[in-house]
């Protein structure tokens, strides 16, 4: 999904985005699947949102800093998943200023 265009992904309607949503986030046996991409992030003490590149895996979300590489010794565990709940919002910009 990640990968195709984005008037595509635009014009993915509301059902189909909560769908994939719950099937890959929700239920008994939970499946995170592998994803990476570019990603806004605010910074403590900054002002303003950064693209920064993410990676998704089962053991938690990593970024990569400025100026360091996308390998894996250079990555930065944003947050572990031992225990976490996975919420989405709508409105993001208004809100968040994202």
């Amino acid at each position: 999904m990640w990968k195709k265009d984005k008037k595509s992904l635009m014009d993915m309607k509301e059902k189909d985005k909560e769908q994939l949503l719950e099937e890959n986030f929700c239920g008994a046996s939970i499946i995170v699947p592998d994803l990476e991409g570019i990603l806004y992030m605010k910074e403590d003490g900054k002002k303003s949102w950064k693209q920064r590149y993410f990676l998704l895996r089962a053991s938690g979300l990593y970024y990569s800093p400025k100026g360091k590489t996308k390998a894996s010794r250079d990555l930065v565990c944003l947050v572990q998943f031992d225990n976490v709940n996975v919420y989405y919002c709508k409105e993001y910009r208004n809100k968040y200023k994202a």
